[in-house]
């Protein structure tokens, strides 16, 4: 809705090189900045010295005269957990990226379990430079070795959707069933990415609207002069899991009881 009021938004590409944004950000002189949190790149932007009001979305690191935007991610990790556990898990594990949000997610999936069944965590890094859906990376050994070590059915956790369709491409490749070995939820309920993962990704949804209506609130209260205080990051609650096909509602050992649940869930 803020776009639609009498305000002009214009649109860079953070990915472009710091001076090449230096350059366009002092021909714009634009009254505000919203931007996305990347490493290295957001403290390059803000060293830049524009001095004027801006917002940092998808963070909850703060700096000074900065608002930071972010979802909750501790609570993201918890709202898999949660679904896991009324499933009837015992075993559970995490896939994270090694970045910050990441292991803010899996803090929370972990403080969920309340030391309740097997827990194990595995990192997979290499994404950096890829896009969001369309590269490919293959699985790494210590990724096959892992998944190949946890209890099953275990309930798995990645981190973000891109990782939940890696995951589950890894698991089809290593012959592993998804769901019924290996249930899987990931995160931010991408449809595009979920509906194109076989089978069909689960994934806490993250209400970015929302997230909009906050950081396009704060950027208005910063133009017209307020001061916000940025001492702690406003957080955004997540909107549930939303339920698909890569995660098993019936996690009992045998595998003749999941088939008789899951017979009579399609047609009771």
């Amino acid at each position: 809705p803020f776009v639609r009021r009498q305000q002009d938004y214009r649109i860079l590409s953070i990915h472009r090189p710091i001076a090449e944004l230096k350059k366009f950000l002092e021909e714009l002189q634009p009254s505000g900045l919203i931007t996305e949190w990347l490493p290295e790149v957001t403290d390059s932007i803000l060293e830049l010295g524009l001095e004027i009001p801006t917002v940092i979305v998808d963070t909850d690191f703060t700096y000074p005269g900065v608002v930071s935007v972010d979802v909750d991610d501790w609570a993201v990790g918890r709202e898999a957990a949660q679904t896991f556990i009324r499933s009837g898990f015992r075993s559970f594990a995490c896939l994270g990226n090694g970045l910050p949000y990441s292991d803010q997610r899996i803090e929370g999936f972990e403080a969920a379990l309340e030391k309740g069944g097997d827990f194990s965590v595995h990192t997979e890094t290499g994404f950096e430079d890829t896009r969001y859906s369309e590269s490919f990376i293959r699985p790494s050994r210590k990724l096959e070795e892992w998944l190949a070590g946890l209890p099953k059915p275990v309930g798995v956790f990645a981190v973000h959707d891109p990782l939940g369709r890696f995951l589950c491409g890894a698991c089809g490749q290593t012959g592993l069933k998804v769901p019924e070995e290996v249930s899987v939820i990931g995160a931010n309920n991408d449809e595009l990415v979920c509906g194109l993962t076989y089978p069909m990704l689960s994934s806490v949804a993250i209400p970015w609207d929302a997230v909009g209506e906050v950081v396009g609130e704060a950027m208005q209260r910063l133009t017209a002069g307020e001061n916000l205080g940025t001492e702690k990051a406003l957080l955004i609650p997540p909107g549930g899991v939303v339920l698909r096909h890569s995660a098993n509602h019936f996690a009992v050992d045998d595998p003749l009881l999941r088939r008789v649940m899951s017979y009579l869930s399609e047609r009771i």
